[in-house]
């Protein structure tokens, strides 16, 4: 009886880790998917990983010796309007000198949206208070009192333009910014979006591209979330005009936003 008591018990072990791990593979898959809000349309496209990962690749980086830039100025130099944002406008003047690769089989570059996914982290942001009792008068103080903390201020004016190309909008080219374009969008991933990307390092990435049509060709939300799903979308996002949002899942698990972590809130850039 021991012995097959012993047997039943790894049993249910074996088939209960067998389970973790397919749910566990089961939302990295998810985990990684994205709502987008179009701007043009009154609707929400789910936009599978697969989706944007296998669309036309634009540039990437995977070390020294296999690398491609397209967005850069004609001095070589990274945009500044595409440096920083989760989410911003790629406008005309970025794709004035655009280089895509020679194997880029894609449609014609066309203003759009930049959705940066490296600036969105998966954090877990709420605390299991039911699985751990923090008590917050037990963490260690500051080193430095807020109030005492200080941001040293540029030297430089606050409305430098910089040299010629070197990053910088120009002056004549910043009425751009307030252009509404169609829903095209290119969107910058990790190639390992799960892995640990340390500050002082420069991981592989890849910017893929999808026109406003590949959008279109995507499932419309309401199709595959439930109704809190869009009552999320519709409420916090979109009449919020909040623009992006990176939601793990096991925070959000009762909103169930079908497993899917980041939102683009496009239509946050209406007037």
């Amino acid at each position: 009886m021991t012995k097959d008591k012993n047997n039943n018990e790894i049993s249910s072990q074996v088939k209960a880790s067998q389970e973790k791990s397919k749910n566990q593979l089961l939302w990295e898959e998810n985990s990684q998917d994205i709502y987008v809000i179009r701007s043009a349309k009154d609707d929400v496209a789910y936009v599978p990983y697969d989706k944007y990962r296998n669309a036309p690749r634009l540039e990437w980086y995977n070390g020294e010796k296999d690398q491609h830039f397209c967005f850069l100025t004609a001095n070589g130099y990274q945009p500044e309007n595409l440096t920083g944002p989760a989410l911003t406008k790629v406008i005309p003047w970025n794709l004035d000198t655009a280089q895509p690769p020679q194997s880029y089989n894609g449609q014609p570059l066309q203003p759009g949206y930049l959705l940066d996914l490296r600036v969105l982290h998966m954090s877990r942001l709420l605390n299991p208070a039911l699985e751990i009792k923090m008590d917050f008068k037990q963490l260690p103080p500051l080193k430095y009192p807020i109030e005492q903390s200080h941001t040293k201020q540029p030297e430089q004016s606050s409305d430098y333009t910089g040299k010629k190309d070197d990053g910088f909008l120009p002056e004549d080219k910043r009425y751009q910014l307030e252009n509404v374009p169609y829903d095209n969008l290119y969107i910058v991933s990790w190639k390992d979006p799960l892995g640990n990307h340390k500050i002082d390092e420069y991981d592989p990435y890849e910017i893929t591209y999808l026109t406003s049509d590949m959008l279109d060709e995507c499932d419309p939300a309401h199709e595959v979330s439930t109704g809190n799903t869009m009552v999320v979308l519709e409420s916090y996002f979109k009449k919020a005009g909040v623009q992006v949002g990176a939601l793990n899942p096991k925070d959000w698990e009762y909103v169930s936003l079908h497993g899917s972590c980041y939102v683009a809130n496009l239509n946050s850039f209406v007037k």
